[in-house]
């Protein structure tokens, strides 16, 4: 076994040579080529609502490593149909306009190569109302995986009279909380991450919200656009609720 004296020495070396100029320029030089031939392209796509009869724009950002890359062909399928295919540009984004007829749910997917990203859109008539769900409070606790008791059975029973909308508020990746929403057997729907304009951005649709479901943080913004909005925690201007037996009752 070595000395700690030893093990020092050795390690001071490996140190010195890394400070090199030189080896730093052949590093600088070979990192865009690391990323060229470990990084696969990337697709990423979002969830989205809709009215039916308006045309609409999916996009579609194509990626290469940690940056966008342009030139990729693109192909963009709804309900497993080809709808055609799109080059993307300078910007790493690929656009395919597309008109839907009907009300419900539409799958969304598109390809490049082997490699593929999966959508969800929600097509409504306008004056339709929705409910907003936030998935932090179908859990037990913030970052707990373990959902609250009656959650699942009672979106269930709500999704037969409004459709839901989830929404992203905490740390969980789009991809991990859909992966969670599925584990877990809660209905089928669009899952899109909370922005600070998603509230008016809805109602310019003419689209109605019956309630919002919310997280502490989201409750508040919900109260300040005058929503009726639940939640299980006490906030102003909010009703406080016990369970989700107790919410259904109250909705």
């Amino acid at each position: 076994m070595l000395s700690f004296k030893t093990s020092i020495e050795i390690l001071q070396r490996f140190l010195n040579v890394w400070k090199s100029p030189d080896i730093f320029i052949i590093l600088l030089t070979l990192f865009p080529v690391f990323l060229a031939t470990t990084s696969n392209a990337a697709l990423i796509l979002e969830d989205r609502l809709c009215i039916a009869g308006e045309e609409i724009m999916f996009s579609a950002e194509t990626k290469k490593g940690l940056f966008r890359k342009g030139g990729v062909v693109v192909e963009f399928f709804v309900n497993n149909k080809s709808i055609g295919k799109s080059l993307s540009g300078g910007d790493g984004v690929a656009y395919k306009a597309f008109k839907p007829h009907d009300t419900g749910l539409v799958k969304v997917m598109v390809k490049t190569g082997d490699e593929k990203e999966e959508a969800l859109i929600l097509c409504l008539k306008k004056g339709q109302t929705i409910l907003l769900i936030d998935i932090e409070t179908l859990k037990e606790a913030p970052f707990s995986s373990i959902r609250r008791k009656d959650s699942r059975e009672v979106i269930k029973r709500l999704s037969r009279r409004f459709p839901l909308v989830y929404l992203l508020t905490g740390f969980m990746s789009q991809k991990e909380a859909k992966q969670w929403l599925q584990k877990n057997g809660y209905p089928l729907a669009p899952l899109l991450r909370f922005k600070e304009e998603m509230f008016s951005e809805i109602k310019e649709m003419g689209l109605l919200i019956r309630a919002v479901i919310a997280s502490p943080e989201l409750a508040q913004e919900a109260v300040f656009h005058r929503l009726r909005t639940f939640s299980f925690n006490e906030t102003e201007g909010a009703i406080e609720i016990e369970s989700w037996k107790e919410l259904e009752k109250k909705i």
